[in-house]
């Protein structure tokens, strides 16, 4: 949960960590993307509805809200909740999608198979573009998938893990 009041700069810097646009906090909020830009750009206070909206997305996403004090202004941070994504996917290599994250301190090539992506999506797929936005749509579940195959110890020597079918919950 937030902590009140949570200020424009701080939106600003969660949108930062999570490299996400206006338009993609627009969109995850369900609000409309002047309202994003209002709340940034101080125009707007935080009793306004859009504000709780764009912190419960952000905070969907992983961001945690933290308090100024004595010592500090307010600020944000990644919890530990989800890998944190390195390097995004762009494109299917040898049947899966890859991409790299970190996770407990650790630098890992996840990489997809492409059946679960096509599940996740109930769909056929042909193009790498179609791979790539299964994973942005469905991103927290893969992330979720990934987590649990690291911490079971399923990392290669080469520092990758596979993620299969059988790591998604949903698809059993």
């Amino acid at each position: 949960m937030a902590l009140s009041p949570v200020t424009p700069a701080q939106i600003r810097a969660a949108r930062a960590l999570l490299d996400i646009s206006q338009e993609e906090l627009a969109a995850s909020a369900e609000i409309g993307l002047s309202s994003v830009r209002d709340v940034e750009g101080q125009r707007r206070g935080d009793e306004v509805g859009a504000t709780k909206a764009i912190v419960r997305a952000l905070e969907n996403e992983g961001v945690t809200f933290l308090a100024g004090d004595a010592d500090n202004g307010p600020g944000v941070r990644l919890g530990a909740r989800l890998p944190n994504v390195i390097v995004r996917p762009t494109r299917m290599v040898s049947a899966v999608l890859p991409f790299t994250v970190e996770w407990r301190g650790e630098r890992v090539i996840v990489c997809v198979e492409r059946e679960p992506l096509e599940d996740l999506e109930e769909g056929n797929f042909n193009a790498d573009a179609q791979f790539v936005a299964a994973f942005e749509k469905n991103r927290r579940a893969v992330l979720e998938a990934a987590a649990s195959a690291i911490d079971a110890g399923r990392v290669t020597r080469d520092g990758r893990v596979y993620l299969s079918g059988q790591d998604f919950p949903s698809l059993k």
